[in-house]
């Protein structure tokens, strides 16, 4: 698995094959969900919401999915993220795709300058509790491997 900081040139290449019609292997995300669930996701971990995020795990069973975070086990297919609908979408946010990319690349940008400024700033992830640069990278790392195999833009 490719580390988070070499991640937006991968991003790049990986996105430009992204299409409006581009189909998931698995799952209900169309190709423009997909973006905007991953934004969504980086923006969390610099903190720009205004309401606090709840860890939905228990504290006692923190050491143990950190450290599966930090393994090298992928996220499992059809996984369903605690504090998103399980049965239907998000809506957009963005009027097209490209629109989307193009925030997404500037969300990567603006967490690697948020984590320059603030090196030891932790933030809360819904399923891993508080998280720190590292972990959030690695976080990151497998969560765009997962959705960008969900899309067949990389292979596993």
């Amino acid at each position: 698995m490719a580390s988070f900081m070499a991640f937006p040139s991968a991003v790049n290449t990986s996105l430009a094959q992204l299409q409006p019609d581009t189909q998931p292997v698995w799952g209900l995300m169309t190709a423009q969900h997909m973006v905007e669930h991953l934004l969504l996701v980086v923006n969390l971990s610099i903190a720009k919401f205004k309401t606090p995020i709840e860890v939905v795990t228990p504290a006692e069973k923190l050491p143990k999915y950190k450290a599966a975070l930090m393994g090298d086990f992928p996220l499992p297919r059809e996984f369903k993220a605690p504090m998103l609908p399980t049965d239907s979408l998000l809506p957009l946010r963005f009027a097209e795709l490209e629109t989307a990319k193009e925030a997404l690349c500037k969300g990567i940008d603006n967490f690697f300058a948020y984590y320059e400024a603030n090196p030891s700033a932790t933030n809360p992830h819904p399923v891993f509790g508080e998280c720190n640069f590292q972990e959030w990278q690695r976080f990151h790392a497998k969560h765009f491997t997962h959705h960008f195999e969900q899309f067949g833009l990389i292979s596993s």
